[in-house]
């Protein structure tokens, strides 16, 4: 495999001396600077996706010159296109390959000694530093390097001899023995050699990094055809530097498929070479401290929750022996999450944030300290990711939804500001989910469905499963049972070979038939239903797990099994610090219901929080059980005859009629029997 220097970088090389001697037309100078500036830094254009940057480069010279057909030139009649290809077929010898690279070589030494320029090429421009790379390592090639360069340079110029041939008809008779030449040689060399050659170390490399940099800004895997290609690549070349890379990527695909001990070995692998990679102990400092970050961070995905403590607390450790802030920053947040999250019995040196900056605090004093922190830093996307943890702590501690959509708009505004594209997506999650608790369902499914259709391409494929499941089972609770099942089928496609994601797809799914089940009164459906979600209790995602004991309770209300249901409501109830969460409300309601369906008065303060919630079920029920109400004050507390009864009459009309609206194909068939 070539160190840098490959055909496409020869005819790169050919096209700047086109348009540096003046070949090209007015208008056509933007487009042609455009194009090779795309072919210089292709990892780093707007949009680009790994399997298309992998492919390009096995592009053969008439697939990657095809733009160029479409931009005129100073020659009447030619195009760009024609214009670079005499340039290539007038290449026919080593000595003209070596008068290309001379010509570039005095020109950069001509433009450093004089200002007569021939259209100017700086040495600092992106142009000047790319020139003088290919100058530099063309004088380093052996002479075998440089054999092999200029057969695959041949190759690769075959597939352009008939468009060259039709517009330059006399140079093409003149060397027809050597274009035949070529032709043959490309038709009979192996497929292979022209794919490889057209490949560099240095491509491969990049395209490597920027894989990496792909899986985690998005977590998805890499496709079988790309993976394959990078292995190739990968295994041609002996840089320990490479290798540590090969096995950092090696890492994140056995973390998405599932595989944890495959994981863990690939991740201390990766350690292992980037020390051989990198020499001093500083270096190595460096490397520990993040391996240690990805260590906690893939022990929390398989619910290792005390090894991820343990892990993360060394990693600290290092941080701050390092003073590494942006390290020692993240490790803090990931660890305000980890308690939040599976609050553990553990004593940890630095179980909370008062472990590293002293005294006694709390989780929003924590959270404080993080937001001064990434202001003084001015590390934006810890600031926007803590206000989502603040606005969190709001709505599940302090139950005020609206400062809680404080806290969201302004992680919103910074994330406009500073263009921070990947907390777009969980930014709209939090506010779809404050929005769905005040009742507003369109608003928030709006909220839900920006994520796949303005930022599917940016977005980590987690919040758009995650997305797409929460539209589906408000699709499922409001009775739109087929279109939720699509949602998921098409969601289970996307997050095909991703673990994590594949069980949250499939546990939705279930979700929904359970739903329609207990909608339905098929309590045999349910209960079956029920059977297959049991093994979601413990699943590491508590959105789940509410919606299954939810599920439940519901379930032993329709079998008549009263005592259970009390027992289970309660027993969650008093895990709970406080009554005022939405969540609380949710089992203050199913405690309510339970009551009602045994005859036996609820004496609970019962809130509004009924009507701020996203089930339309739900809802018809609540309005239901008002409009009962109404009727009992309008026989037992109102005077016969009177204006109080009637209007008490009037009001429980309007709850019952509201109950039946857009919903009455949604309402249980035992609900509708005592409406």
């Amino acid at each position: 495999m070539p160190r840098f220097l490959t055909p496409g970088k020869i005819c790169l090389l050919a096209l700047i001396d086109t348009y540096l001697s003046g070949e090209t037309a007015s208008k056509a100078r933007l487009a042609v600077l455009d194009f090779i500036a795309s072919q210089i830094h292709a990892a780093s254009r707007p949009g680009a996706d790994v399997p298309v940057l992998a492919d390009s480069l096995f592009h053969n010279a008439a697939e990657m010159l095809r733009p160029l057909s479409s931009w005129s030139s100073d020659k009447p009649g030619r195009t760009v296109y024609d214009v670079l290809l005499q340039r290539l077929w007038n290449i026919d010898t080593l000595d003209t390959l070596h008068v290309l690279f001379d010509g570039f070589s005095h020109l950069m030494t001509f433009v450093a000694t004089s200002n007569h320029v021939r259209r100017g090429l700086s040495r600092a421009s992106p142009l000047g530093q790319f020139v003088r790379r290919c100058c530099v390592e063309f004088t380093r090639l052996q002479f075998t390097d440089f054999q092999a360069l200029w057969h695959s340079f041949v190759i690769w110029r075959a597939s352009t001899h008939e468009a060259w041939a039709h517009k330059n008809p006399n140079d093409a008779a003149r060397l027809s023995s050597p274009a035949e030449e070529a032709l043959q040689e490309a038709l009979a060399a192996p497929f292979t050699d022209g794919r490889s050659a057209s490949v560099s170390a240095e491509d491969s490399e990049t395209i490597l990094t920027f894989s990496i940099h792909q899986l985690q800004k998005l977590g998805t895997r890499l496709p079988n055809d790309v993976r394959g290609m990078l292995r190739t690549w990968i295994d041609n070349q002996l840089d320990s530097g490479t290798q540590s890379l090969q096995h950092f990527l090696a890492f994140f695909e056995h973390w998405k498929s599932g595989q944890y001990t495959m994981a863990l070995e690939s991740l201390h692998r990766y350690f292992d070479y980037s020390l051989v990679a990198k020499s001093g102990s500083d270096n190595m400092k460096v490397y520990y401290q993040y391996a240690l970050l990805h260590l906690s961070v893939l022990h929390a995905d398989f619910d290792c929750w005390d090894e991820s403590v343990e892990s993360m607390d060394e990693c600290i450790a290092t941080a701050r022996e390092n003073q590494d802030t942006s390290c020692l920053n993240f490790a803090l947040s990931w660890l305000l999450y980890l308690r939040q999250a599976r609050p553990s019995t553990q004593r940890s040196p630095y179980g909370s944030i008062a472990g590293v900056v002293g005294g006694d605090t709390g989780d929003q004093d924590e959270v404080t300290f993080l937001k001064t922190k990434a202001k003084e830093t001015k590390h934006w996307s810890l600031l926007s990711s803590t206000l989502l943890d603040e606005a969190k702590l709001e709505m599940y501690r302090h139950g005020s939804t609206a400062k809680a959509l404080e806290y969201i708009v302004q992680s919103s505004f910074l994330n406009s500001t500073h263009d921070l594209r990947t907390l777009i997506p969980v930014t709209n999650l939090f506010a779809g989910a404050s929005l769905d608790r005040l009742g507003m369902t369109p608003l928030a499914g709006r909220m839900y469905e920006e994520v796949s259709v303005l930022h599917g391409n940016q977005s980590p494929i987690s919040d758009r499963i995650r997305a797409t499941c929460r539209m589906a089972y408000g699709k499922a609770q409001s009775g739109q049972y087929g279109e939720a099942e699509q949602m998921l089928e098409q969601a289970a496609l996307s997050a095909q070979g991703i673990l994590k994601l594949e069980q949250r797809v499939q546990g939705f799914a279930i979700l929904v038939q359970m739903t329609r089940s207990l909608c339905r009164a098929d309590v045999n459906a349910a209960s079956y239903y029920l059977t297959k979600l049991q093994s979601l209790r413990n699943f590491s995602d508590p959105e789940i797990e509410f919606e299954v004991f939810l599920l439940d309770v519901e379930l032993l209300l329709k079998r008549q099994e009263h005592t259970e249901a009390f027992t289970l409501v309660n027993a969650r109830l008093r895990q709970l610090k406080t009554a005022h969460t939405a969540v609380a409300k949710s089992f203050l309601n199913c405690d309510t219901g339970g009551r009602k369906q045994c005859a036996t008065p609820a004496r609970t303060n019962f809130p509004r929080g009924i009507f701020e919630s996203r089930q339309t079920r739900l809802l018809a029920q609540g309005l239901l059980t008002l409009g009962e109400s109404q009727v009992g004050i309008a026989g037992h507390e109102n005077l016969s005859g009177t204006t109080e009864q009637a209007q008490s009459m009037r009001t429980a009309e309007d709850y019952i009629e509201r109950a039946h609206e857009g919903n009455t194909q949604h309402i249980p068939m035992d609900l509708r029997a005592r409406s």
